[in-house]
């Protein structure tokens, strides 16, 4: 697995991650539904901080919560499986400190707006309030 810093672009049609509204991917400008809740929360979890990777035990608690299932290990596997599937080659990667999403904040809708929400704040402490509005409404 590649260190945090880095988020190589994964192979395959570019993909976006819609977080805001209904959790799906977005290709080539169209929405692609996950199917079953466990894959949208699996989503979810790992889309929250792109690049950043999470504990397996963690993905477990943000997935199951409170009911963890028998084997969580395997259970999580086929999760990442089907993850896996819904992504272009690569999206999804393990490591020694858990999984991650190798996507570029961009790519995911949720991260997009805090990008665009910092650049307006900035904009608008530096002055130029037609960029902050221009940053705001593209958020």
């Amino acid at each position: 697995m590649t260190s945090d810093s880095e988020t190589p672009a994964p192979t395959g049609p570019p993909v976006d991650v819609a977080l805001l509204g209904d959790i799906a991917t977005r290709r080539d400008g169209v929405l692609v539904p996950l199917p079953g809740p466990r894959a949208r929360s699996l989503l979810v979890a790992l889309a929250r901080r792109p690049g950043h990777s999470r504990s397996a035990s963690a993905l477990v608690e943000d997935v199951w919560g409170d009911s963890p299932p028998k084997s969580p290990a395997n259970a999580l596997h086929t999760q990442i499986s089907r993850l896996r599937s819904a992504l272009p080659d690569g999206a999804v990667e393990a490591g020694p400190a858990g999984y991650r999403l190798a996507l570029a904040p961009e790519q995911v809708d949720l991260a997009r707006v805090r990008l665009l929400a910092r650049r307006a704040g900035q904009q608008h402490a530096d002055g130029d309030q037609q960029g902050a509005l221009a940053a705001v409404r593209e958020a």
